[in-house]
């Protein structure tokens, strides 16, 4: 389905710390925001009002960071993929109209969006660019 081995990444910021990837909250100040996926919480995590675990850790301790932008179609619509959550994506798309489908709001006059299930993606392909430490 996707560039990952078959789950799909949202587009963000990503860095790499201790063996593993994370997501992070910005890829651009001298300390880094991990924020790990929800379940169990990783050794040396807080939890965060929104209920996310967190590590903020030094810029230097970090050995990777980069930004991900994830591209593909969903019945016939460019997206990009914003959030993934429990095997469901949300995808936003910039065409006019919007589609007419169920899934399909529109928050601003400039995107709609609309949240689904993962599988319904075709054509993922992650962009991967490196972000210098």
């Amino acid at each position: 389905m996707s560039a990952t081995g078959g789950q799909v990444r949202a587009s963000g910021p990503y860095a790499e710390h201790g063996g593993q990837t994370w997501a992070i909250v910005s890829a651009n100040k001298p300390q880094v925001r991990l924020v790990a996926p929800e379940g169990t919480r990783p050794p040396g995590f807080d939890d965060l009002a929104s209920g996310r675990w967190t590590r903020l850790v030094p810029r230097g301790d970090v050995a990777r960071i980069v930004r991900v932008t994830t591209r593909a179609r969903w019945r016939g619509n460019d997206v990009e993929v914003v959030q993934v959550r429990d095997g469901r994506c949300r995808v936003q798309g910039w065409t006019y109209p919007p589609p007419a489908e169920p899934e399909v709001g529109t928050p601003e006059n400039t995107y709609w969006e609309a949240w689904v299930d993962a599988t319904e993606l075709d054509a993922v392909v992650e962009q991967v660019d490196e972000v210098p430490l």
